[in-house]
């Protein structure tokens, strides 16, 4: 599942990283060559922090889209696996058997509730661990 995952977004993110790399002027790496930095430093200073809102908008997608993993584990299971509770089922897996194969509307509710709060956590978490810090 995660490597059919990672296959079906691997262009979106190529694609949008980039032009994120398009946006950065090159007069920035010139002149940081040109102080004399190496190509490392160079992308590690240079590159990365003015990737960052790239890089934070990359990872949240990410995260969304793991959690909606539903699609691949379906196609993957022919819907079999899904009402059996086997090895292949995740969290939006479990609200699909929950709310229409065994009718248990109020639970299947329950549980997209606490996957929507989780992933407002984890979107949080991930917009303060990028956030800017003042100096």
């Amino acid at each position: 599942v995660i490597g059919i995952h990672v296959w079906k977004q691997l262009g979106f993110f190529v694609i949008i990283f980039l032009v994120g790399l398009k946006n950065i002027p090159a007069s920035y790496r010139e002149a940081a060559l040109v102080d004399g930095a190496t190509r490392g430093q160079v992308t590690r200073k240079v590159d990365l922090p003015l990737l960052k809102p790239v890089i934070l908008f990359g990872v949240v997608m990410a995260t969304i889209w793991a959690w909606s993993a539903f699609t691949e584990v379906y196609i993957m299971s022919q819907g079999t696996d899904i009402s059996t509770g086997a090895e292949i089922q995740v969290m939006v897996t479990r609200i699909y058997a929950e709310g229409f194969l065994y009718f248990n509307m109020g639970y299947a509710s329950a549980i997209s509730f606490v996957l929507f709060v989780v992933s407002l956590l984890f979107v949080g978490l991930q917009f303060r661990l990028f956030r800017e810090r003042s100096a």
